[in-house]
């Protein structure tokens, strides 16, 4: 917690400075270049943990101006939080990483994790997994969130179900029932806790609305039941160890929520996104192939907003078999760190945190 009140203030102190020269950054980026080499060879002489290395390149990533040295320090405050097993510093490390690196998504994630924890053993490795997510959701709420409901978030987000199917006439109360079920079996947490809680707010289970047809392989149970939500024009809220799923009275308008149900219908029996495509080159084959196999010929509007001049992200290789217009669109938004929502008739792609969303 130390480390992280000295970060905190270190953060305060540079956005309550005025904004530096060039020659001043130049000057800035080679003193914290010089103190790093000095620290690093402290560290590697045994007279600086792991953890105090992290926080040093934690305070410090925000000083270089080049996108390249700040995310080699924070990907080495990650890593140093990964061997220390401080999950607090290293969920902090990992969101700034998501949050200022360009083209950072999934895949660059679970490779980042998977080489700061290589040289740890497994049991400890799954120790570690779980209690940053629990503190990654923490960070990511924009209101504080109990340790109980971090948890239950954590829970979700870790627990992948191989193949999923819901068909008509199913309804959201089947929905959400085989959700509960299938957390039970998967937890990942284990425990006498098992699983997670799900609580319908409305009307009677023969009232609920009925499921679009649904088939998914390999998906979180956060991610799924975000999908189960947006398909009926409901929402949900994490409330300690309960998930409350409830209609949503805003937001989303019918015409929206008919484009997701067309782009979750949509079935194309083969993704395949190979090296050196970029973004704009995958939302065409998406958008080609959701044509193609539309039932009723018409496909979906996809649109990639960019800024001016902001480059278009290199995608990394994805195949995917028997997969949604939707799910392969999140999957490939997913693995270069952008977004999408459904505008009228459109689906709109845009950078996460970036101004294209407008």
């Amino acid at each position: 917690m130390k480390k992280l009140v000295v970060v905190a203030m270190a953060a305060a102190a540079l956005s309550a400075a005025a904004m530096p020269t060039e020659e001043e950054f130049a000057k800035a980026s080679k003193d914290v270049q010089a103190s790093l080499k000095t620290q690093i060879a402290a560290w590697q002489g045994g007279s600086i943990s792991d953890g105090d290395l992290a926080a040093l390149m934690l305070m410090n990533a925000g000083k270089y101006k080049d996108e390249a040295r700040h995310y080699v320090c924070l990907q080495a405050a990650f890593a140093g939080a990964a061997r220390a097993g401080d999950t607090v510093l290293a969920a902090n490390a990992i969101e700034k990483i998501a949050a200022e690196t360009k083209g950072f998504g999934a895949v660059e994630e679970r490779k980042l994790i998977k080489k700061a924890l290589e040289k740890v053993d497994a049991q400890k490795s799954k120790v570690f997994l779980r209690d940053l997510e629990v503190e990654r959701a923490k960070i990511v709420y924009a209101t504080p969130v109990s340790d109980a409901t971090a948890t239950t978030i954590a829970k979700m987000k870790m627990t992948f179900l191989p193949s999923v199917s819901f068909k008509p006439p199913a309804t959201l109360a089947d929905a959400v029932s085989l959700m509960r079920d299938m957390s039970r079996d998967m937890d990942p947490f284990g425990g006498a806790a098992k699983g997670v809680n799900f609580f319908i707010s409305g009307p009677e289970a023969k009232d609920l609305p009925k499921m679009p047809m649904i088939r998914t392989n390999n998906i979180s149970l956060y991610s799924l039941l975000k999908l189960v939500v947006d398909a009926v024009g409901y929402d949900f809220k994490v409330n300690d160890d309960i998930v409350i799923v409830f209609k949503n009275g805003k937001g989303s308008t019918p015409s929206d929520q008919a484009v997701v149900a067309r782009m979750k219908q949509i079935m194309v029996p083969t993704i395949d996104i190979k090296p050196l495509s970029t973004l704009k080159d995958a939302v065409e084959i998406l958008r080609k192939a959701s044509k193609e196999y539309d039932p009723r010929k018409d496909g979906v509007n996809i649109v990639l907003k960019t800024a001016t001049g902001e480059p278009v992200p290199v995608v990394p290789k994805i195949r995917a078999n028997n997969i949604s217009v939707y799910n392969a669109l999140d999957l490939i938004t997913g693995a270069v760190g952008y977004g999408f929502e459904v505008k009228g008739d459109s689906v709109v792609i845009f950078r996460k945190g970036g101004a294209a969303k407008k």
